[in-house]
């Protein structure tokens, strides 16, 4: 999915990210950008070209998280592969919260972005957890974790 992506403040200026890997990573590394004008934080926005009716949709992030510990593998050519899992939190143009779950493979210095990136409204992600939690999954590891 080609998402665009631009940072934008009150005082109506803007400015493009860099990749969306980098973007992603600063954000939930709570490096802030500042605007020059206004001198306020600006707002990291995502703009994703849905299909099926949905069409052009923009979003405001609100959180950005990776796993504390980033999974590693060796692949066939004993090549060191790290996975980046991106959950990002988005208020959706004219609806609610919404969930997003990028992700990245990182080989050789070379990052693949991952061409299935779920994306749904907060309360189906939210539905989704609470079955699996109600199943006995997902609730005791995370209660761990914290």
């Amino acid at each position: 999915m080609a998402t665009e992506r631009y940072y934008g403040c009150k005082c109506g200026q803007t400015q493009c990210g860099s990749s969306l890997f980098d973007v992603l990573r600063s954000f939930q590394a709570r490096e802030t950008q500042t605007c020059r004008s206004c001198r306020q934080e600006k707002a990291l926005n995502l703009v994703f070209p849905f299909s099926l009716g949905v069409g052009r949709t923009e979003c405001k992030v609100l959180a950005v998280f990776l796993p504390r510990k980033l999974e590693t593998w060796l692949d066939k050519d004993r090549k060191k592969v790290t996975f980046f899992p991106f959950l990002v939190i988005v208020k959706r143009e004219g609806r609610k919260e919404a969930c997003w779950l990028p992700y990245w493979h990182l080989k050789r210095g070379k990052r693949k972005y991952g061409q299935w990136a779920p994306f749904m409204d907060k309360p189906l992600f939210e539905d989704l957890l609470s079955q699996a939690h109600r199943a006995g999954y997902l609730r005791d590891h995370a209660a761990h974790m914290s």
